[in-house]
């Protein structure tokens, strides 16, 4: 063999192997190359998962952050509503015995005014005159102007005149109590449900027209008027108890 035939030789070997190895790289270049981009992918993947439970967890602080303000405005929330409420309760307790109190009183006093009640009086022919000026220094007569003090020194019938001064006194205390305690109801209505202040506000009305028909009855001497604000006083004794009844259901005594 000649030295050109073995170059021949060695060239073709060479060649062989140069396509041999070409085709290995075309066989394994794309493997590898796809090998390496599943691996980067994966590695992509892995860090991008790895963001996002990142910001799950942040946005899960954030979220469970705002849920525990939340929670702590609505506690305080709550805690405000039912102070308020307490103490709107704790106002009905103050409240209601007071409106109670004055609705009994303006009762007794128009039962008073229209003579629904044993009076007595003195006896003032068997009085000395020492004995009557001491007497015009106590109740009620001492509620008398001087005016009237005098004109009942000097009246021929000093029984009669202190009758209607006593009475004009006692009409006008049970007027001005119905007008202290219509203000009451006005002033403190928030306070009383729908039902309480529609009792209390009837009976109100029912005492004041009463009065204001005797009033007008005994002024204009029309006794049919003066006895129909007699008679309408003395039927309320039921409409009174209902207000008591209302008032103890809504403070539950009986739970007391």
């Amino acid at each position: 063999m000649t030295f050109v035939d073995w170059l021949r030789n060695v060239a073709a070997v060479g060649t062989f192997l140069a396509l041999v190895a070409l085709g290995l790289v075309k066989w394994f270049a794309p493997k590898w190359i796809d090998h390496r981009f599943r691996i980067r992918l994966e590695e992509f993947k892995a860090a991008q998962q790895a963001k996002l439970e990142e910001f799950k967890t942040e946005q899960q602080k954030e979220l469970e952050g705002l849920k525990s303000e939340q929670q702590r405005e609505l506690e305080r929330l709550k805690h405000r509503l039912s102070s308020r409420i307490s103490k709107i309760h704790e106002k009905e307790f103050e409240v209601l015995p007071k409106a109670w109190l004055m609705l009994h009183e303006l009762h007794g006093l128009v039962i008073l005014a229209l003579e629904l009640t044993i009076q007595s009086f003195p006896n003032f022919e068997a009085q000395t005159q020492d004995e009557f000026e001491e007497f015009l220094k106590t109740e009620p007569a001492i509620r008398l102007s001087d005016n009237q003090k005098q004109s009942l020194r000097t009246s021929p019938d000093r029984t009669k005149y202190f009758v209607e001064a006593l009475r004009e006194l006692r009409v006008d205390d049970a007027n001005e109590k119905q007008r202290v305690f219509r203000n009451y109801l006005i002033e403190h209505r928030i306070f009383m449900t729908d039902d309480l202040r529609w009792n209390f506000s009837t009976a109100c009305d029912a005492l004041a027209r009463a009065l204001n028909k005797y009033a007008v009855g005994h002024r204009v001497k029309d006794w049919k008027l003066q006895s129909e604000g007699q008679n309408e006083v003395a039927g309320l004794n039921n409409m009174i108890d209902d207000v008591e009844q209302a008032i103890q259901q809504r403070l539950r005594y009986e739970e007391a």
